[in-house]
């Protein structure tokens, strides 16, 4: 058996345990497991949790739509994700992960090293799972640069209205494993002079970036004249927006020197409220 789908079944305790016990563990060439929607809560998760990390082959694993909570991204961080060396697919989606949750997943290092797409379905916990990220250590950067860190092209991590500069920084830091992004949204993030300073020190390294939105990111002229040589490294980039940052002359001219020269390929550049 390859594929197994349980997709819509409510799978409670006992129904977990024998699902565990009786099948899966015989499942040993199991390569796509689907269990959305089967009202999996971090208990029943706790049952199975052991077994599909026994599943060597498995390359996609869907747990769309379970209240596992941060418990169970816990459970997966732990005792099942660090076995499936040849995990390409998780869904994550719905599953009330939180930013708890999102970060356990972020310090599961081995998931990184194999995984082509993760699916958290929720900006929050985006941000925390990139956040997460930073807590690495710089001399494990390069082990921790997987393929799904390549291939994972676009991020949308706006801010709202309660969330404070206190996490942005590490989601800046953070976004220095994702080289493959082509698509950045940080809009209404409400950024700090060091704020601003740590998402450029990333920037150098996000040399594939296409689009870079800062809407209403309410910096200053001081942090836009420390951004502006880390844009002019950005030699891809197509789409810029600084929209809603009163920088004043002092900024339009570090931008003017510093990086628009070298943006060859932009061609939508958006100033408005500058």
């Amino acid at each position: 058996l390859q594929r197994l789908s349980l997709a819509g079944n409510s799978i409670g305790l006992d129904d977990a345990s024998i699902l565990a016990d009786g099948f899966l563990s015989h499942c040993h060439c199991l390569v796509e497991l689907n269990l959305s929607y089967a009202k999996l809560d971090g208990a029943s998760l706790h049952k199975l949790v052991d077994c599909i990390g026994s599943l060597a082959h498995l390359e996609v694993l869907n747990l769309r739509n379970n209240a596992i909570g941060p418990e169970g991204a816990g459970l997966l961080s732990r005792q099942a994700l660090p076995s499936l060396k040849r995990l390409r697919v998780l869904d994550l989606r719905m599953c009330k992960l939180g930013k708890d949750g999102a970060t356990e997943l972020a310090h599961t290092d081995a998931m990184l090293d194999s995984l082509e797409e993760l699916e958290l379905g929720d900006t929050q916990a985006l941000r925390a799972f990139v956040a997460g990220l930073a807590g690495h250590s710089e001399a494990d950067e390069r082990r921790l640069i997987g393929p799904w860190l390549m291939r994972f092209k676009r991020a949308a991590l706006d801010g709202t209205s309660d969330a404070g500069n206190s996490e942005i920084q590490p989601v800046a830091i953070g976004l220095r494993r994702v080289l493959g992004l082509e698509v950045l949204s940080l809009r209404n993030c409400n950024l700090s002079d060091m704020d601003v300073e740590a998402l450029a020190s990333s920037l150098y390294k996000l040399t594939r970036l296409k689009e870079l939105d800062l809407t209403g990111c309410s910096m200053s002229a001081a942090a836009v004249q420390g951004l502006a040589s880390a844009l002019g490294a950005l030699l891809d980039l197509e789409v810029l927006s600084l929209a809603g940052s009163k920088f004043g002359t002092e900024g339009a001219a570090a931008l003017a020197q510093m990086a628009m020269p070298r943006l060859a390929q932009l061609r939508e550049f958006r100033l408005l409220g500058c």
